[in-house]
């Protein structure tokens, strides 16, 4: 049995795997418009970059060095 199925008809939108390096990515939404797939391509914004910076309260040397307490 062979069932014609048009993914454009239920697919809205891909995302590729955001590790990808760029050139990948772009090659995969190539191939994905030239095999005719007409939904959204969105850019990934998973596992977007955070850089935090924390402040430490107390002297690195006390850290190292810790005075017993009692």
């Amino acid at each position: 049995m062979t069932v014609n199925i048009n993914p454009n008809d239920f697919i809205e939108e891909v995302t590729f795997d955001p590790r990808l390096v760029r050139f990948e990515l772009v090659e995969r939404q190539q191939r994905a418009k030239a095999l005719g797939y007409a939904g959204a391509l969105t850019e990934p914004d998973l596992y977007q970059k955070t850089f935090f910076q924390t402040v430490l309260p107390w002297n690195w040397e006390d850290w190292e060095h810790p005075v017993p307490s009692g």
